[in-house]
């Protein structure tokens, strides 16, 4: 099950997204703490709305698992992918040689 609102960078759109979130949920079936996952969903989206250009997507969906999965895209980005490889922050840098 997924869902992907379209936010135009208003700031009532910061609720309108916790609203359908939590109506996700319900109709999801899914027994989640409506209070932390609308303050993710609050920091997610207002990151975007602050650092991103245009509008804002916000895509939440169910794994097989029963997982909850929030993404989040604007103009000038692409859906967030993480790879194994990548190299933690407490790695070194690399040196030249």
């Amino acid at each position: 099950m997924d869902v992907t609102l379209r936010l135009e960078r208003g700031i009532a759109d910061i609720g309108w997204a916790r609203h359908e979130l939590h109506a996700f949920l319900r109709e999801a079936g899914l027994e989640r703490d409506p209070y932390a996952v609308g303050l993710v969903v609050s920091e997610l989206v207002t990151n975007a709305m602050l650092h991103g250009r245009g509008a804002v997507d916000l895509r939440v969906r169910t794994t097989a698992g029963h997982a909850l999965r929030i993404d989040m895209y604007d103009c000038k980005s692409v859906w967030a992918e993480f790879a194994a490889t990548s190299r933690a922050c407490s790695d070194p840098e690399p040196t030249a040689s």
